[in-house]
């Protein structure tokens, strides 16, 4: 039985790939992942009726995401 060599270059692509990632998937801090932070900016002052609704929508999703976001 003869391999092609498309076959055996996908195959030595994919083992590569797999052997390089999984430290990464494997490692033990996964599910511990780091608290993201998002930033809303507008060209205005805090007088600013958005102001105040971009202030609600942080608050709103710091309590969906209990404080990670």
């Amino acid at each position: 039985m003869t391999i092609a060599r498309r076959n055996l270059l996908k195959a030595g692509a994919c083992g590569i790939a797999a052997s390089l990632g999984a430290p990464f998937v494997g490692r033990p801090g996964w599910a511990a992942a780091p608290a993201h932070t998002l930033k809303l900016t507008f060209a205005d002052t805090q007088a600013h009726p958005l102001y105040e609704v971009l202030k609600r929508f942080s608050e709103d999703v710091s309590k969906r995401t209990s404080g990670a976001v």
